[in-house]
């Protein structure tokens, strides 16, 4: 089971807003990714699978040179991988390959800064293992952002096509979420089966 939470907190600190829901939407890309894992050839070419700009690429094919598989593990600022947020409102397609309108990294209009997507490691909790993946956003634009859809990304060390990267998830928010002006937002993922 997959579940996201979302938590805006103003400039004070101050939690202004929190939902949580269950996604549906791991996509195609997240069964192909999780197949060639346990395929455990992660050099050969078994399947084709569509980065977030459209490009087919074979898959898996990493190298000494590009030994990432699946990583979320994106660094601050970079807004190709890990968690995104966008303003898009198309229903989720298994197919999907990008968020429908990512909001780009940075402090102009409409932007958002990118904080460092962290993947905590497992725990067990009765019958339930999970773990959790999240990212923080601050609202340096100077206006207000609102956010309609969230998605994780990971990275794929392409042996012939260097870094590529690739949608996992994404789900349209029932309730578009505002950022204010000087703002946070939070975005955590729990990934989670029942034993």
């Amino acid at each position: 089971m997959l579940r996201y939470e979302i938590e805006v907190k103003n400039r004070e600190g101050e939690v202004i807003k929190r939902i949580s829901g269950e996604s549906k939407s791991l996509l195609k890309n997240f069964m192909i990714g999780l197949w060639a894992a346990l395929y455990s050839f992660l050099t050969k070419k078994g399947t084709n699978i569509i980065d977030r700009d459209g490009v087919s690429h074979t898959f898996p094919y990493v190298s000494s040179t590009y030994p990432k598989h699946m990583v979320v593990t994106a660094p601050a600022n970079n807004d190709d991988y890990g968690i995104l947020v966008g303003t898009g409102e198309t229903e989720v397609s298994p197919d999907d390959t990008d968020l429908a309108s990512p909001i780009s990294h940075g402090t102009g209009a409409g932007q958002l800064s990118y904080g460092t997507t962290t993947c905590e490691e497992p725990t067990v909790s009765d019958s339930v293992v999970s773990f959790r993946i999240l990212r923080s956003f601050t609202n340096n634009s100077g206006a207000s952002v609102t956010v309609k859809e969230i998605g994780i990304a990971f990275l794929h060390g392409h042996a012939d096509d260097g870094d590529i990267y690739v949608l996992m998830a994404r789900d349209v928010l029932s309730s578009p979420t505002t950022i204010p002006d000087g703002a946070s937002l939070t975005v955590r993922y729990t990934l989670s089966i029942t034993v």
